[in-house]
């Protein structure tokens, strides 16, 4: 994981063109207290938004409709309607010790006959549910009737079953639940994460991703309009003061620039930084029919000011 914050933006943006997952809300008993990132999508929320109803209506559902007939052809899983819910955490600097839950309606007679055609495929019991493996680093398992879980690693989806069923504290017990409880309760994308310092830090060359201790980024819609939010906690308040010094600078940039910005790129209509102690809050607000555009390919974000591109430089 080089860069977190730009991992998931990515995230979100794969989930939204590749897959278009629905997803539950976010459940807190499934998250182990040491995950160190989590990333939410909620569907229930999202389906009421502008931004969905814009999207369903562009030529991007198309390439979202080719990708579900062949995944439905293969899995019997209709990803515009089977699916419920999409959690991905992890324990580490390791993509293996990620965790994927799945919820929604799945024909588990035709999936489990997929894996019996694998090869590799051996199950291994574990307390009262039963572990498929299948490709060396490949476990799931089917928790209940309408929820599945994956995972790259032995150990981490053991974990996720303690977690479930109370042998492990979940995240609720974390100090980290406090920052968490932050998101605005009409999110429907949540993503955070502790510890960023530390787990980017031999790999990222970003001063602020370095001196970041935890970070959350959520997606609301308000009316006609999408509010990006990048709340982040820094070392020290020095070290909040000079990155807001720098974001300052950055916005006063785009403003100048709005109106000789050429027509094919979209800034956001409002960009709000706050600091506070060693906190910092970005806000950025597009019209939904804005960043419609954008998903699609149709505009573009202007390189200076793209989260990626702020988070990878500075």
């Amino acid at each position: 994981m080089k860069k977190i914050i730009v991992i998931l933006i990515a995230v979100f943006l794969v989930t939204f063109l590749a897959f278009l997952t629905l997803a539950a809300p976010l459940q807190k008993g499934i998250i182990p207290a040491d995950a160190k990132w989590v990333f939410h999508f909620d569907m229930e929320k999202y389906k009421l938004t502008r931004l969905n109803d814009l999207l369903m209506k562009d030529e991007v559902l198309t390439e979202i409709e080719k990708k579900n007939t062949k995944f439905f052809k293969k899995y019997k899983i209709n990803l515009l309607r089977d699916i419920t819910g999409i959690t991905i955490y992890g324990l580490g600097k390791e993509k293996k010790k990620s965790v994927l839950y799945c919820t929604g309606n799945f024909d588990q007679a035709h999936l489990l006959s997929l894996l019996e055609e694998v090869t590799t495929h051996r199950l291994i019991p574990y307390g009262k549910y039963t572990i498929h493996k299948w490709n060396r680093t490949n476990f799931g398992v089917f928790v209940a009737e309408h929820l599945v879980l994956f995972a790259r690693d032995e150990e981490a989806i053991k974990d996720a079953l303690d977690v479930i069923g109370g042998k492990k504290k979940d995240i609720t017990s974390s100090p980290l639940i406090s920052y968490v409880e932050k998101a605005p309760s009409g999110a429907f994308i949540i993503a955070f994460a502790d510890n960023v310092s530390s787990i980017i830090k031999k790999h990222a060359k970003s001063v602020i991703l370095k001196k970041t201790r935890q970070a959350l980024f959520t997606i609301t819609e308000q009316e006609e309009n999408i509010i990006i939010k990048l709340n982040f906690v820094l070392e020290s308040p020095e070290d909040a003061e000079k990155i807001g010094q720098i974001i300052t600078g950055l916005i006063a940039m785009v403003n100048l620039q709005k109106e000789e910005m050429e027509s094919g790129r979209r800034l956001p209509m409002d960009i709000n930084l706050k600091t506070d102690d060693n906190n910092i809050e970005i806000t950025l607000t597009y019209l939904s029919k804005d960043l419609v555009d954008i998903i699609a390919g149709k505009k573009r974000l202007p390189p200076f000011f793209s989260l990626g591109g702020f988070f990878s430089s500075y």
